[in-house]
């Protein structure tokens, strides 16, 4: 079988991107010798740039203990690492879990703390609380990424690593002396390292007050200069921005007057949404093809792709178009 084989340094890196390409086979366990880790991906998706495809057997997931990890101390229960914090997808209680989290932190040697998710993501603010099950008690920790450092605190803002490559991708696609816009900046995982390595004019903001108090924390972090306000986007006052990032998946379509209002001919718009399997953009665009006409704008599509699986057939997508 195919199996794409990562550096034990880069392992979960690698992980993380082949979950956002949905590339990463579920029914095979993770291996891992003393140097290498390895990863079973599914046929027809492509995995170039992410490392050595090689041809090895991988061992079954039995169904009834589909997310159980190798006992050897391969890791392989669907999870997340933010900072030193190990987060577990999990429904169990923290007793039944004990011993699965002493593999995780024999597994990632910087690992502090594993917490295990205990709510669905839900209200205004897209919040998903987690429970303590191992190490140190604590929520908050600090990130890395694209070469940037964010403090996070798991129960109190939304943050996903998964995400990390798509990030990149954006800061990629931003020129010099742009004006760049974050609706809904979270801590600032995009909008910071696009002001660290661009020389733009940034603003960044999230009606969430936790969330705003990490953005102006880790702006400060990472030596950046941002406008970081806390309000809800639909009372941002700014006219003429170059680019747009609307990652607000579950409303992104109810803030497109608000975005609109700030475009000018030649905007750039990220916007995420989630979509089932049958209907991933084409309702979507009709939307921003019908609203863009109302503020004068006719849509060049640029881009529409999977940006990660969120349930069965139910993916984040992302569409990027520019006005004119």
């Amino acid at each position: 079988m195919k199996v794409l084989k990562a550096k034990k340094e880069t392992a979960e890196k690698t992980r993380q991107k082949l979950l956002e390409r949905g590339a990463l086979d579920k029914r095979f366990r993770i291996r891992a010798d003393a140097s290498f880790v390895y990863f079973a991906v599914k046929k027809g998706v492509n995995i170039s740039g992410l490392g050595n495809v090689v041809h090895s057997a991988l061992e079954a997931r039995e169904k009834k203990t589909k997310h159980a990890p190798d006992r050897k101390g391969v890791v392989a229960r669907a999870h997340d690492v933010v900072g030193d914090i190990v987060v577990l997808e999990s429904e169990k209680n923290a007793r039944e879990l004990k011993d699965v989290a002493q593999q995780y932190l024999d597994f990632y040697k910087s690992a502090k703390t594993v917490v295990a998710k205990s709510t669905k993501t839900s209200g205004e603010f897209r919040v998903r609380h987690v429970r303590h099950v191992a190490g140190e008690k604590k929520t908050k920790t600090l990130h890395k990424e694209n070469g940037c450092v964010f403090f996070v605190d798991l129960n109190t803002v939304f943050y996903t690593p998964r995400l990390s490559g798509e990030r990149k991708r954006i800061l990629e696609q931003v020129k010099n002396g742009e004006r760049v816009v974050d609706m809904f900046s979270g801590v600032g995982p995009y909008i910071i390292p696009i002001a660290k390595f661009r020389n733009v004019e940034a603003y960044a903001n999230d009606k969430n007050p936790d969330a705003y108090k990490l953005l102006v924390e880790n702006a400060a972090k990472n030596k950046v200069s941002i406008a970081c306000s806390n309000k809800d986007a639909e009372n941002l006052a700014i006219k003429n921005a170059d680019r747009i990032l609307m990652n607000l998946p579950k409303d992104s379509e109810a803030f497109l007057d608000a975005a609109f209002k700030m475009s000018k001919n030649g905007t750039v718009v990220h916007f995420y949404h989630f979509s089932g399997e049958e209907d991933l953009f084409e309702t979507q665009k009709k939307q921003i093809i019908k609203k863009a006409k109302e503020y004068g704008f006719s849509v060049k599509f640029l881009r529409e792709a999977k940006a990660g699986e969120i349930g069965i057939r139910q993916y984040r997508v992302v569409i990027d178009f520019q006005l004119f």
